[in-house]
């Protein structure tokens, strides 16, 4: 597998060509770019109970490209209008909603590592749930670890018609409720 330069080395130009080079979209190229800039130029927050004098984040390195990303459901549900699939995979199939919904559950420029994962995800699961729909059968996304001390950047996306309401619990596995 190919990674990015660690983290201390890559710049928002690199980044731009990898984006690129996936065949990403101009609209998401920008603000990947748009949150290395911010991640390069912040420091990093202050949490209460977390001491972060430690954490060194510049010695991590993304990996270049999509992870491992499974999906698994019963693709019957999909004629009622659902879409479940990698994000990778959405960006192609349904552009305007990834774009429309990226970024708004949590924003991607409210601290240096919000941006520092908006900038490098690679991939990640998305739910799109029509209007009126109820989903009786479990949904399984599988997300793949990167080797060693690498890093992986996943996104979990889940949207509900009009307004998001989902419910879900998490420990060894994601589980939500529409």
């Amino acid at each position: 597998m190919k990674y990015l330069p660690i983290l201390s080395e890559l710049t928002d130009l690199e980044i731009i060509d990898a984006a690129r080079a996936t065949g990403e979209p101009e609209w998401l190229i920008e603000r990947r770019a748009e949150a290395w800039r911010f991640f390069a130029e912040s420091t990093p927050p202050f949490w209460k109970r977390t001491d972060l004098s430690k954490f060194s984040s510049e010695d991590i390195a993304a990996p270049l490209g999509v992870q491992g990303t499974a999906i698994q459901w019963d693709a019957k549900v999909a004629s009622q209008g659902v879409v479940f699939t990698t994000l990778a995979a959405a960006l192609r199939s349904h552009p305007e909603l990834v774009e429309q919904y990226l970024g708004t559950a949590v924003a991607p420029l409210t601290h240096k590592f919000t941006a520092l994962h908006a900038a490098l995800w690679q991939d990640g699961a998305f739910l799109y749930v029509p209007q009126n729909v109820q989903i009786e059968v479990p949904l399984h996304a599988i997300f793949t670890l990167a080797d060693g001390g690498r890093a992986t950047f996943s996104i979990s996306m889940v949207r509900r018609s009009p307004h998001p309401q989902p419910s879900c619990s998490s420990a060894t596995t994601r589980v939500c409720a529409l």
